[in-house]
């Protein structure tokens, strides 16, 4: 007597189909979680840029008041705002 056994590797596509399955699975969820950190550093990264730009552009400005106070033109004056007085023979420290 012959014993037919027709679904006897049935079994083994199964599992891999399934496995392929998971597979295929886990590649897009892995695939939209990259691609949603991707975004979400692109609009970071624009609004590092943006606020690095205008930190760029206040320094730029406390710059130009830093010259300012600091030019020659308005040495006399910021010497007579503190009460200086300006010597004529200054006296230096000297090594004896």
């Amino acid at each position: 007597m012959t014993v037919i056994e027709p679904n006897k590797n049935k079994f083994t596509i199964n599992w891999l189909i399934i496995s392929l399955i998971i597979f295929i699975l886990t590649g897009a969820l892995f695939s939209v979680f990259a691609y949603n950190n991707n975004v979400r550093l692109k609009h970071l990264l624009n609004s590092h840029r943006e606020e690095a730009e205008s930190l760029r552009s206040a320094n730029t400005d406390f710059k130009n008041q830093l010259y300012g106070i600091l030019d020659l033109k308005n040495a006399e004056e910021l010497a007579a705002d503190l009460g200086l007085i300006k010597e004529k023979k200054p006296e230096y420290l000297a090594r004896q």
